[in-house]
């Protein structure tokens, strides 16, 4: 009895199997696949010859392991993938669209030098544009028919009329098939160089080029400084004045007129505004490139009155000259004849006037007068240009001891004479 009832079990396990089978090739019919497990249990043989309890569940548990557990494995499988990860087409969707927060960075004309051929160029200018949208970058190229860029105002205009925060140019050296690839990275406010790179590559074909064009761009993006949250560089610093049109001077050195406006480097700078007749101005600002700064603006208190040299060297030269061309002119006439009386009985039979110019007292005095007033003009502009050097010669050493304490405070003492 035994014996059969292993057989039975078997050939039950066997008819199971064959109908999960038929299930896969056929899945359609899946509510037929179900029915094998309600008919194992009337096949089952008699309470009373029921083997031993440890023998008996190990056979009768087999086919229901690989005949109804694979069964709906199967089915899941042949599933829409869609319904078992309903989200995954929408994360790569979000994924690609994602491209929002990329620097808008312009790729100029790059500036070839050498014996390169004609597809060198549009070759490289894609490899770093590959590279630079690896980078994380939203290249923008030039406006069709631009030259490339040889200075920082120029780089500065690019990024302002593409809309871009930076600018990156290309020097491509190229000498048979040896490469020299230079790359530099500019700020788009102002022009200025953020970082550079250079790679080289000797006996090159161009797919090489190209490798070494990304690999100098991977250096120039490591060595970029990373965009601030804020502004990309510091805020301009504006000064304005009552009235207008004072001299505007930073560290000493002459910058403009106001109204003024200017980008500076971080950090301290001694800024002096003068105005003819009033009292300069001079305050110590610092830029900080994390924050924007309040315009200065200057109410000028009048200055005490000082003898004006200037203005009054100018006008006494200017009347010393003419002063001294009148009396010229003067003595140039003394003697002549005076036309409008020299006819009939005011005329002597050798043909003299008897009426004649006496300037000569007077075209005298006016040459010693008109050299008088250039002597002292000069001098009075000798003078003037003393008394503007001595306020050149104060602001000098007022920027010279602003430098000075700068560099104590960070623990440095600069030594020398001025």
């Amino acid at each position: 009895m035994r014996v059969a009832w292993l057989l039975t079990c078997t050939l039950i396990s066997f008819a199971a199997s064959e109908r999960a089978r038929a299930s896969v090739l056929e899945p359609s019919s899946s509510s037929a696949t179900v029915e094998p497990a309600e008919e194992v249990e009337p096949t089952e043989p008699a309470p009373e010859d029921e083997p031993a309890a440890d023998e008996a569940p190990a056979v009768e548990d087999e086919p229901t392991a690989t005949g109804l557990e694979a069964e709906p494995a199967v089915l899941r499988a042949g599933d829409d993938p869609l319904a078992q990860d309903p989200g995954a087409e929408l994360d790569d969707g979000a994924a690609s669209s994602d491209d929002g927060d990329a620097t808008p960075i312009v790729l100029d004309v790059f500036n070839f030098s050498g014996d390169a051929g004609a597809d060198v160029e549009p070759s490289l200018r894609a490899a770093v544009q590959r590279a630079l949208e690896r980078e994380g970058a939203r290249v923008i190229t030039p406006a069709p028919g631009r030259q490339a860029c040889a200075d920082a105002s120029c780089h500065a205009a690019l990024a302002q009329e593409r809309g871009a925060q930076r600018v990156v140019s290309a020097q491509v050296l190229v000498a048979q098939r040896d490469y020299e690839i230079s790359l530099r990275l500019h700020e788009g406010v102002d022009g200025r160089v953020l970082a550079t790179s250079t790679q080289v590559c000797t006996i090159c074909s161009v797919p090489d080029a190209e490798a070494t064009a990304e690999a100098a761009v991977r250096e120039l993006m490591a060595n970029a400084p990373e965009l601030r949250a804020g502004p990309a560089s510091p805020a301009p610093l504006v000064v304005r004045s009552e009235p207008s049109g004072a001299r505007v001077f930073v560290d000493g050195v002459a910058a403009g007129t106001t109204p003024f406006e200017r980008v500076l480097e971080p950090g301290d700078h001694l800024i002096e505004v003068e105005q003819e007749g009033y009292t300069t101005y001079s305050q110590f600002v610092t830029i900080d490139p994390e924050r924007a700064h309040e315009p200065l603006t200057i109410a000028f208190a009048r200055a005490p009155a000082s003898f004006p040299y200037t203005p009054l060297g100018w006008a006494g030269v200017s009347v010393g000259i003419a002063s001294l061309v009148a009396g010229a002119v003067l003595i140039g006439l003394d003697e002549q004849p005076y036309k409008a009386q020299c006819d009939g009985a005011d005329v002597d039979p050798l043909g003299r006037c008897r009426f004649q110019y006496n300037t000569l007292a007077g075209g005298v005095t006016g040459v010693v007068v008109g050299a008088a007033l250039i002597g002292g003009g000069a001098a009075l502009l000798v003078l003037g240009r003393r008394q503007q050097r001595d306020r050149d010669r104060d602001r000098t050493k007022r920027a010279r001891a602003q430098l000075s304490l700068g560099l104590r405070m960070n623990g440095v003492t600069l030594h020398g004479r001025f």
